[in-house]
């Protein structure tokens, strides 16, 4: 997971469209088609149930987006130069810790 793919996640929760979160991520509707599938199957969860018509964030989808948007709203708000240089090694285990605490979300709610 990086922070480019919850950005990717984000667009499309936002504009529930692949092509208008494409054109709103800079890049092509199948890049961002490519990555969101891949993130799904990184974390092994649908984020999106698609239709020939909709796109529509599952529950597991909902639950992840509050999280991808603090991750990406404090990414952007530190300039990379008033960062200590542990926060670039802590990165990696940044978004593991926020993986972690997904599952938890998910064990609690959907595997009852």
């Amino acid at each position: 997971m990086n922070l480019r793919d919850l950005k990717y996640f984000i667009a499309l929760a936002e504009t529930r469209h692949f092509g208008q979160a494409a054109e709103r991520s800079f890049v092509t509707q199948p890049t961002l088609s490519g990555q969101i599938k891949k993130l799904e199957e990184e974390l092994g969860v649908t984020l999106f149930e698609r239709t020939k018509k909709t796109v529509a964030l599952t529950a597991i989808g909902e639950a992840l987006l509050p999280y991808a948007r603090r991750a990406v709203e404090e990414a952007v708000q530190t300039p990379p130069e008033n960062l200590p240089r542990e926060v670039f090694v802590y990165t990696d285990i940044d978004a593991e810790q926020m993986e972690h605490h997904f599952w938890q979300i998910y064990r609690d709610k959907f595997q009852r």
